[in-house]
């Protein structure tokens, strides 16, 4: 499993890549600014019906998640395609591609949520590497031939149609009549708090690039979002802890309690910690360097505009444990209040910069540190409450 995301976040490196060389940094900007704006709506309207079908325990049929997850993915595909016609929304040319494979991504998603909770681990593996590189190869194809972006983005949502055509996940079983109104209702009530949780979470990771775009234009989105790759590399190693972390943890909570899993916990982060500091220390010496090396020289960026991307990295130890100390204790709403945190101050910080006309990359950058220690402080606050009163229970029980 983790394999299949690294390989979709690698496909989707890939395209940004080869815009990158093929055609600089404003069609990496206009493509990436399209992805900031579509993914948070696709995530909150689909709700989090994966996480909800995987959990299981659910009376609602699958079929009724099947069409939930259509009726809300053409819902986002309105919204998206009805911001393209605001002022500061993305260019419709591109938007229209990146709303198709959205769209078709988010059936994909519950297709995948089906072969997790029925099948072995290593089919979703599968199936998730096969869209990756179904994506990355059908894309490279078409931008080899045709030398443009939007033909290429086209042909990315290839990916996700022939996943669904070649892993058909279990069989279901079939329900005469139509979903039940109750059903709809539960999977509101449940879904909907997991769609906010997570669109909240992309987003906090989208604030500075929408702010850059909207200040400085989609040249400056490009070369920013080449750069915050080295954060989204670094969140995915963390990704890996936090999958064989998170069962034992919940273990401890259940028979030791929340104060037993901080500490547990803080000595993981402590482990965490040093690689994280020495790969933010290496983009800072050697970034620029690099960032030229990969994608061209109007990419390359000074250590004065990586330090706040590598003081991210550093703290991503501690953004992922607390995280994965809250849904050790069955605390996903805290998880999303952490999140609501970090993108109200990252968004009041970009502002402020907007207003007194300062928003750079140094200060893009900045708005993302701000977002992630407001999520470090929220989630910490969070957890030393909680373990408190988990203290307090053990002594007067």
């Amino acid at each position: 499993m983790l394999a299949g995301t690294v390989a979709r976040a690698a496909a989707q490196w890939v395209l940004v890549w080869m815009f990158a060389v093929g055609d600089g940094a404003a069609a990496v900007g206009a493509y990436s600014y399209a992805l900031a704006v579509a993914t948070p709506v696709f995530l909150l309207l689909t709700l989090g019906l994966r996480q909800v079908w995987v959990a299981g325990h659910s009376p609602v049929p699958f079929a009724t998640f099947f069409l939930g997850r259509v009726a809300t993915s053409v819902v986002a595909a309105a919204i998206v395609l009805g911001l393209c016609a605001l002022p500061g929304g993305p260019v419709p040319a591109l938007a229209l591609p990146v709303v198709a494979f959205k769209a078709l991504d988010a059936v994909l998603d519950l297709r995948f949520a089906r072969l997790q909770r029925d099948r072995p681990p290593a089919a979703l593996g599968s199936a998730m590497s096969f869209s990756a590189v179904a994506t990355a190869g059908a894309a490279a194809g078409v931008y080899g031939l045709s030398g443009e972006v939007v033909p290429a983005v086209w042909a990315a949502v290839l990916g996700p149609a022939l996943t669904l055509a070649v892993f058909r996940g279990p069989p279901a079983r079939r329900r005469r009549g139509r979903p039940r109104s109750g059903h709809v209702r539960r999977l509101l009530a449940v879904g909907l708090p997991a769609g906010l949780a997570d669109a909240l979470t992309a987003l906090a990771g989208y604030v500075p690039v929408l702010a850059l775009g909207l200040a400085r234009g989609d040249a400056a989105v490009g070369v920013f979002s080449t750069a915050l790759y080295g954060v989204t590399l670094a969140n995915l190693a963390m990704s890996a802890a936090q999958t064989v972390l998170l069962g034992p943890l919940a273990v401890v909570a259940v028979g030791q309690g929340p104060r037993e899993v901080v500490r547990r916990s803080r000595r993981v982060t402590g482990r965490l910690l040093l690689p994280s500091v020495l790969a933010a220390a290496a983009l800072l010496a050697l970034g620029r360097d690099i960032l030229g090396w990969l994608y061209g020289p109007e990419f390359r960026m000074h250590p004065s505009e990586l330090w706040p991307l590598a003081a991210t990295i550093a703290l991503t130890p501690l953004l992922t444990l607390s995280g994965t100390v809250l849904m050790a204790l069955n605390r996903f709403g805290a998880n999303m209040w952490a999140a609501a945190f970090a993108v109200a101050g990252s968004t009041a910080l970009a502002c402020a910069f907007a207003t007194l006309g300062r928003l750079g990359m140094t200060e893009a950058g900045v708005v993302l540190l701000t977002g992630t220690v407001c999520r470090i402080v929220t989630a910490g606050a969070l957890i030393g409450r909680l373990s408190r009163e988990g203290e307090r229970c053990r002594r007067t029980g």
